[in-house]
């Protein structure tokens, strides 16, 4: 049996009668929701689920989402977690790429999954949690009432792949990061040791657990340590701020948008006293942010970096470390970080090159694809695509991202930089840089930039104002004023997005 399934049943053994899950005013017990996730492995496998078969799982942060992962992996099956925002086709190329067995989902996704799994022959089993179930489908809560529990789980080993992680496809069609039993225990225990969390801490899972952020740091590690998930199905920042006060939350991740969302909803009388840590990951974060949300609610900040292919963080800032700005911390312990050349050899610290990392969390492969898989793992290393630097003491500098680095004329420019020095302009709120096709020197830098509420400043302004701060060559050719730049769900900024939209303004012409 794999060690994560038997672990969870030492912590359900242990922690019985103590809070598992909150949601709104109800709360559930470990014993109740290790009753709710044995009687619906039980209905998974009288239907027909077996190991090694997939089920894909698209529902909210609700209690029924850790209910259903867990239920899957003890009827042997892989968990497909599904962005729930996802329209029929994204779903149908999910359930397709993973030859899904079956699927459940939430009611409000009815028409979504019958559109998409319609003439789909291997997704067999369907699942629906409300009042409308479709005809053929089944009802999670009949099955729930109905089900013995299961009274051993499916045989399963460490190596055996317990989820599927979609990438967000920011640069193409997403991909499928098969990981292991073995790796999601490992990722547990690694966030145990960095940070220290015990029993009975409180912990918002605001961040949508369909994502590998929200899933490790959010759900997994809490619950294998005999932790409080708190659940939130959407992010309301006032509510969100209710939340933390009401239910005592020790314990918040949050990609840097939401930081900054709560800390403009808060008012005078916002008190957060239990709030002791934020974890924070998925894109850069100021150091205005840091400081603020720390002297306005008193609980410290702690930046990262982790990737879907290593199911959430390989660094961050350490409870005993001060953090450098600009950095994403140090690797976790138990995680190696190192930079390599472009011929695959050690950079010393100081220098630029792409991030590698090797470690218990990494990824199996990517699903069905072993060119893909080959050209990220390579002697012993993920390759993360990620441009960035080691200093003298560890501590871990994203400058790009190895696809997004622009070469004009030769020269290689980080977008970063650029985007940067244009925010500090005083109008500026946000900055987007892109290389865009030019016929002399290859690529051009192209900047996409929010404007702050009521400033104004010309686009000249703003080219004249990087010239100073940076050489010629650096600077922005073109400046595009719009109100948002393309996000995904949790935040990244999708610069696939604003390149396709050039090049096929490109094309028009």
């Amino acid at each position: 049996m794999s060690e994560l399934i038997t672990k969870l049943e030492s912590v359900v053994a242990e922690h019985a009668d103590q809070p598992a899950l909150v949601f709104r005013e109800h709360t559930v017990t470990y014993a109740r929701f290790s009753e709710a996730v044995n009687r619906l492995a039980r209905a998974l496998v009288d239907l027909g689920v077996q190991r090694g078969d997939r089920v894909a799982l698209m529902l909210p942060n609700i209690v029924q989402f850790p209910v259903a992962y867990y239920a899957i992996l003890r009827a042997g099956a892989a968990v497909v977690p599904i962005n729930i925002t996802y329209k029929q086709n994204e779903l149908r190329y999910i359930l397709e790429d993973s030859e899904a067995k079956g699927i459940i989902a939430w009611e409000g996704f009815v028409s979504t999954v019958v559109a998409a799994v319609d003439s789909l022959d291997q997704c067999s089993v369907e699942i629906f949690l409300g009042d409308r179930i479709p005809s053929g489908a089944h009802s999670y809560v009949r099955l729930q009432e109905k089900s013995e529990p299961l009274a051993e789980p499916v045989e399963t080993s460490d190596e055996d792949v317990a989820v599927i992680l979609y990438t967000a496809g920011t640069t193409g069609r997403p991909m499928g990061a098969e990981l292991t039993h073995s790796s999601l225990k490992a990722s547990a225990e690694i966030l145990w040791d960095q940070f220290r969390f015990q029993s009975g801490d409180r912990h918002l899972a605001a961040l949508p657990l369909y994502h590998a952020f929200g899933q490790a740091v959010t759900m997994n590690a809490p619950l294998l340590t005999g932790g409080c998930v708190v659940l939130e199905p959407k992010f309301d920042p006032a509510h969100v701020l209710e939340s933390l006060q009401q239910h005592e939350v020790r314990w918040l991740a949050a990609v840097p948008t939401m930081l900054a969302q709560l800390l403009e909803a808060a008012d005078d009388e916002t008190e957060l006293p239990n709030l002791r840590y934020c974890i924070t990951s998925g894109a850069p974060i100021a150091e205005e942010l840091v400081t603020g949300f720390e002297e306005r609610f008193g609980a410290r900040v702690l930046p990262g970096y982790g990737l879907t292919e290593t199911f959430s963080l390989v660094a961050c800032t350490r409870l005993d470390r001060d953090w450098r700005p600009g950095s994403v911390g140090q690797p976790l312990y138990g995680i190696e970080v190192a930079v390599f050349s472009e011929a695959d050899e050690f950079l010393r610290p100081g220098k630029v090159g792409e991030v590698v990392v090797k470690g218990p969390t990494v990824l199996r492969d990517y699903l069905n694809r072993p060119k893909a898989t080959e050209e990220v793992l390579r002697n012993g290393w993920l390759h993360t695509g990620d441009i960035g630097y080691l200093d003298d003491e560890g501590y871990l500098f994203l400058v790009d991202r190895k696809k997004d680095v622009i070469i004009k004329g030769g020269f290689s420019i980080f977008p970063s930089e650029i985007e940067q020095c244009l925010l500090g302009h005083p109008a500026v709120e946000r900055a987007v840089v892109i290389g865009v096709p030019d016929p002399k020197q290859g690529e051009e830098v192209k900047a996409y930039v929010v404007l702050r509420e009521g400033a104004k400043v010309s686009a000249e302004e703003l080219i004249n104002y990087c010239r100073d701060r940076m050489a010629l060559y650096k600077c922005p050719r073109y400046i595009a004023f719009c109100d948002e730049v393309p996000r995904s769900t949790t935040g990244r900024i999708l610069k696939r997005m604003l390149r396709e939209r050039e090049l096929s303004a490109l094309e028009e012409k």
